[in-house]
């Protein structure tokens, strides 16, 4: 009897692991995974490497130049194996978006000049992984070689001359870069609960490149209006027709205006107006952005319900 429970209890280790961890293919906040890539790669050519986070192994500048919405990046080291033991503050309403493992071509002025030959150098450079180990709260994430995608084709503008690409050079480097292709292996881990948490993984490429990185997590209540701060700014990068965005956002706008007001029943009946209206108008023309609305919008209406 003694050995059965061991085994379940592992089992319900292993289903809770993957509920936290979203597929591949699951979008969050109107973007694809392939998508996030690249908008992760945008985020770490947006910031000086004098406050970067990849260039620290303590979590001080974990903080810059996150975007609105309801992901939180993370990052490994830029450029070099190593180790990080960050520590960070995130919002309760937040996913967490990092790569394992990946690479980016384009960014330096040395890469190949077609997207072909660029996917070709990513391809080959992530077919050499060896080792990638993820786990989050003790608990391992099952197959990680399951979550690897390839980025759309992306642009960055290096408007300062302290940017990433400068740094690798040795020398300042600005311009636009385009055409850039990105491919790895990244996670999309669900909103956690408030107290500490601790996303840890560990990754090996056969070049001997090899990375530790433990991120410890205090995950904090925030106001339903900082919620709703969020999902407002999710649905306004919407690719929509500026008239039915506008029709999704009364609902939300008014939702917002009461929570502020402290009236709670009424912003919740508005964001199951919200949901309804996305049932009616989105769902049969984009059910996958529908269904990842009404995820979003049901946790916002959960974290009200508490302050009833």
């Amino acid at each position: 009897m003694k050995n059965t429970c061991l085994i379940l209890l592992g089992l319900s280790l292993v289903i809770n692991a993957r509920a936290q961890v979203l597929s591949s293919d699951t979008p969050v906040d109107g973007h694809t995974q392939a998508e996030w890539n690249a908008e992760w790669w945008t985020w770490m050519y947006s910031i000086s490497t004098n406050n970067h986070p990849a260039l620290e192994d303590d979590g001080r500048h974990a903080h810059v130049n996150q975007p609105p919405g309801n992901v939180f990046y993370l990052t490994g080291v830029f450029g070099f194996s190593g180790m990080a033991n960050r520590s960070m503050t995130a919002a309760e309403n937040k996913h967490f978006f990092f790569p394992i493992l990946n690479t980016v071509s384009g960014t330096d002025p040395g890469d190949p000049p077609t997207v072909e030959e660029r996917r070709e150098i990513t391809r080959i450079l992530m077919d050499g992984a060896v080792e990638l180990e993820v786990s989050v709260d003790g608990v391992e994430v099952p197959d990680p070689w399951s979550h690897r995608v390839d980025s759309p084709v992306f642009s960055l503008l290096l408007d300062f001359p302290d940017n990433l690409t400068s740094y690798h050079i040795g020398m300042p480097i600005m311009g636009l870069f385009d055409n850039l292709v990105a491919g790895g292996y990244y996670l999309m881990v669900e909103p956690l609960e408030v107290g500490q948490h601790k996303i840890k993984y560990h990754a090996l490429h056969d070049s001997g490149f090899e990375l530790f990185i433990t991120n410890h997590i205090t995950i904090v209540q925030v106001l339903v209006t900082a919620w709703m701060d969020d999902m407002i700014a999710v649905v306004r990068r919407a690719p929509m027709a500026e008239r039915d965005l506008d029709q999704l956002l009364q609902p939300l706008l008014r939702a917002h205006k009461a929570f502020a007001g402290g009236k709670t029943k009424p912003g919740i009946n508005h964001l199951r107006g919200f949901q309804r209206l996305v049932e009616r108008r989105l769902a049969p023309v984009n059910p996958a952005l529908a269904a990842d609305y009404l995820i979003s919008v049901d946790r916002i209406i959960e974290r009200a319900m508490r302050d009833l």
